[in-house]
């Protein structure tokens, strides 16, 4: 198979040559047998040399599931996060993934969270992410960004905290859910990810905020908390560009599950 797979992309065929992988990988899956970590690696290095992001992502997902390491969540992720056509708040939930999987290398990566995060509005969460960029020598102490990020953070945290009970009273009295989603964003900030999940499960039912990126923060806060069934039963709702986030987040839950 690997030899097969080598022949389309030598012909310059890459899309072809992942779907003959995938095909034979899944044969392999329905007969009881392993799929071999080089086909998904070869799979994914091509994938990535030839910018097909739709491609690159169901290699990683069959890599991040099949043959579960640190190194091949960091090839997926960062293949994923350089090739999706992701808005800031979708590139967010990939950058949270990547946190959670050890997978943040790179300041641009961590610069890219923060200013997704926003530190005026999740200041709780970018203090965290911002302290494990330096602790990770990615920051220095004197340099101009991190110690702007870090006076508005610092001058924030304590009143994200105080706010967040008037702004859940607001998500739940308001019928178009979209106070709901603000709240919840605050909430999971807070590593609140019980109160995230109603909030965002308000926003959903409400209608009026983001329903894709509300259904995939409610399953992600529901991962969060450990409810591992109810958070792949959310995430499985999810379409459009955050469908593949969201089954990348459902792999990293049936991971932490087994």
């Amino acid at each position: 198979t690997g030899l097969i797979a080598e022949t389309y992309y030598e012909m310059n065929d890459v899309a072809g040559g992942i779907a003959f992988v995938r095909q034979a990988a899944q044969a392999r899956l329905a007969a009881g047998g392993e799929v071999p970590q080089q086909w998904l690696l070869r799979g994914l290095q091509a994938a990535y040399g030839e910018n097909l992001a739709s491609e690159a992502a169901e290699v990683s997902l069959l890599l991040v599931t099949e043959h579960t390491s640190r190194q091949n969540w960091l090839n997926a992720l960062q293949v994923t996060n350089a090739l999706g056509d992701y808005d800031d708040q979708a590139r967010l939930d990939v950058l949270r993934l990547m946190r959670l999987t050890s997978t943040l290398t790179d300041q641009s990566e961590y610069v890219a969270y923060i200013e997704a995060a926003d530190p005026r509005i999740m200041s709780n969460e970018v203090s965290d992410v911002l302290a494990e960029g330096l602790a990770a020598g990615l920051f220095t102490q004197g340099e101009e960004y991190y110690v702007g990020v870090k006076d508005i953070v610092d001058s924030r945290m304590a009143g994200d905290r105080t706010d967040a009970p008037s702004l859940v009273r607001d998500g739940r009295a308001d019928a178009t859910g979209r106070d709901a989603f603000l709240a919840g964003n605050l909430l999971y900030s807070l590593d609140d990810f019980a109160g995230a999940e109603e909030m965002f499960a308000l926003a959903v039912s409400g209608g009026g905020a983001d329903t894709q990126a509300a259904l995939t923060r409610q399953g992600i806060s529901q991962i969060r908390q450990g409810n591992t069934a109810a958070g792949i039963a959310t995430l499985a709702q999810v379409t459009g560009p955050r469908e593949l986030i969201a089954r990348f987040w459902s792999a990293y839950a049936q991971d932490r599950k087994s």
